[in-house]
């Protein structure tokens, strides 16, 4: 027979429950999180006294000093840590004129080093016709143009985590390509905010009569619609080429020049050869 619960085991059982609930919570502030945790080490594993919570000159001056020698701030940033654990993924960004060969060539990447390849275009594409997201943005989807950023992301994250769901997808383990994004200043700069970015690799293709043969040939076999308009393919083009060079701006990492315009065995073996120490894994 184990021994009988005294008002100290009821108590510290009442803690953990509680900070399991609360912790859960999106919404709780840092410094009720970080005092929970302090409430729950003191009480259910025996650490010394309750602490008392925060005054509002301690809230109001993060550099107040707490009883016990820590300033609020300090107490802030323990909380805030533990809440930050998930470590974010590494991505290359593979950037181009439609028809440069990003999709193709950033599959070919992740195959050899298993990683994920994330076409943007494919994952609207792929969208239930009758969902609410491609009800609204359906008829820019289909003809390549421009939807809002927080859509995009909203879709890129989206299909992240659907990923991690099925187990395919680790940060721990893989790295993500990033293609078809992005597309604005405003996505190059969630792209850094969001990502841990090893490169960026700039497909470069400066002819636009070799990019329309390129799309509509591949509109010809895959039926999609915005490759089969020459008159939408060029203006898809040349919104690319006037917002690239501010895109490319905005990324602190150094740009990889590749020549796109040649066989996909010649651009695969320069990508190769020019980004071997961003590709080659290390453990």
């Amino acid at each position: 027979m184990g021994r009988e619960w005294g008002m100290r085991d009821v108590v510290r059982s009442l803690l953990v429950v509680t900070s399991v609930f609360l912790f859960s919570k999106s919404d709780l502030k840092s410094w009720e999180r970080a005092d929970l945790q302090q409430v729950t080490s003191s009480v259910v594993l025996g650490r010394g006294a309750i602490p008392k919570p925060p005054s509002r000159t301690e809230v109001n001056d993060p550099t107040a000093v707490r009883e016990g020698g820590d300033t609020f701030a300090e107490v802030r940033s323990s909380a805030d840590s533990v809440t930050q654990k998930k470590p974010r993924y590494e991505v290359f960004v593979i950037v181009g004129p439609p028809g440069s060969g990003k999709g193709l060539l950033s599959s070919a990447l992740c195959q050899v080093r298993r990683d994920f390849h994330a076409s943007v275009g494919e994952i609207l594409r792929s969208l239930e016709h009758d969902s609410p997201l491609y009800k609204e943005h359906g008829r820019v989807i289909e003809t390549g143009g421009l939807i809002p950023d927080k859509v995009m992301f909203r879709v890129l994250e989206n299909r992240i985590s659907e990923k991690e769901e099925e187990g395919v997808l680790s940060p721990r383990k893989q790295a993500i390509w990033l293609d078809g994004i992005p597309r604005t200043l405003e996505q190059a700069r969630q792209i850094q905010e969001d990502f841990d970015v090893k490169s960026v690799i700039l497909l470069e293709v400066d002819n636009d009569g070799v990019l329309l043969e390129r799309l509509t040939s591949r509109g010809g076999i895959s039926g999609r619609i915005d490759d089969q308009d020459r008159a939408v393919l060029a203006k898809r083009i040349e919104i690319y080429r006037s917002s690239v060079q501010g895109i490319l701006g905005e990324f602190k990492k150094p740009i990889i020049r590749v020549n796109a315009d040649q066989d996909p065995i010649l651009v695969l073996k320069e990508i190769l050869d020019k980004a071997s120490d961003q590709l080659v894994k290390r453990d």
